[in-house]
């Protein structure tokens, strides 16, 4: 996979179509799941390490940002942009989250661009790459940066790595009551984390098993739409947001 090196300038727009995983709702009524709205906030990843964080939007499934983030990349192969619910008592939750290479974008200056978001979802974003031998300077515009105070004595609780294996969204789970091993049907014990829990479909497993699953988490977009026909992963939108 190629690198990219130099400074990007990502817009973060909106969302539509968020919707709680059914790890977060197993415990509702039906009728709360199909009302329920979230507080969802964007965590941007570069390569696995948290950047920077969009503002918390409340109670909507079509959050609306309009937030931009300047970065200087080195060698960056990958962008991760992470939906959380900001969620009153720590961990926040999952929500959906995409990858995008910087082989699919470096070739065009500006891309204005819909991502599809696993497992529900799709994301707004507007990114302009600036190469380390370009002697064009990327725009002075003002940068969102996250607030003093509370927002950052959480950051070690919002800051939860997802695990991507078949489609499956695996994090960390502190688990209450008594739990096995979806592959190898050994009990999860411990203090703390003791094991991985898929967030689409609530698959347990051992930290040590997650590499080893096989199956296909039924909950994500590629079993869904196993007899369509795939097209592109986003789209190019004609006019600037």
């Amino acid at each position: 996979m190629a690198s990219f090196t130099g400074s990007m300038k990502l817009k973060i727009c909106e969302a539509v179509d968020l919707r709680p995983t059914d790890c977060a709702t197993r415990l509702q009524m039906s009728v709360a799941k199909a009302v329920q709205l979230i507080d969802p906030y964007i965590s941007i990843d570069l390569d696995d390490i948290h950047i920077y964080r969009t503002s918390t939007k409340p109670k909507t499934l079509k959050p609306i940002w309009n937030e931009d983030f300047h970065l200087e990349v080195h060698n960056g192969q990958t962008i991760g942009l992470t939906v959380f619910h900001d969620a009153a008592i720590p961990p926040d939750e999952f929500v959906a989250n995409c990858f995008l290479s910087f082989d699919d974008i470096k070739d065009q200056k500006s891309r204005d661009m819909w991502i599809d978001l696993e497992p529900t979802g799709k994301i707004h974003i507007i990114i302009q790459l600036y190469n380390a031998e370009s002697t064009e300077e990327p725009p002075k515009e003002r940068v969102f940066k996250e607030k003093e105070g509370l927002l950052n004595r959480r950051r070690g609780a919002m800051r939860r790595r997802v695990h991507q294996i078949n489609g499956h969204k695996f994090m960390s789970t502190l688990f209450r009551q008594p739990t096995f091993c979806s592959l190898c049907r050994d009990f999860i014990w411990g203090l703390w984390k003791q094991g991985y829990q898929c967030q689409v479909c609530t698959c347990v497993v051992h930290k040590r098993c997650h590499s080893q699953v096989v199956t296909k988490c039924p909950g994500s977009k590629q079993v869904q739409n196993d007899e369509v026909v795939s097209g592109q992963r986003f789209s190019i939108n004609g006019l600037q947001c």
